[in-house]
Order: structure tokens, then C-alpha cells, then sequence
């Protein structure tokens, strides 16, 4: 049954980019705080 793995796929997808995103924004406000 595919279904169930592309929805743990899609899960782990999700994760990593929250992640990312997360990582991002830290970097954007650690340069921010840099330029002052």
C-alpha cells in the first residue's frame, strides 16, 4: 500500500522544511542583529 508511505514521506518533507524555515528566520535575525 503506497499511500501510507508517501504520507510518512510527506511527513518527514514537512518536518525538514519547518526546520529549514526555522533555521532561515534565525539566520535572518542574527544578520539583523549583526548590522546594527
Amino acid at each position: 500500500d503506497y499511500s501510507v508511505e508517501i504520507s510518512e514521506i510527506n511527513k518527514n518533507i514537512g518536518e525538514i522544511g519547518g526546520v529549514l524555515l526555522e533555521f532561515s528566520n534565525n539566520f535572518y535575525d542574527f544578520k539583523n542583529d549583526c548590522s546594527d
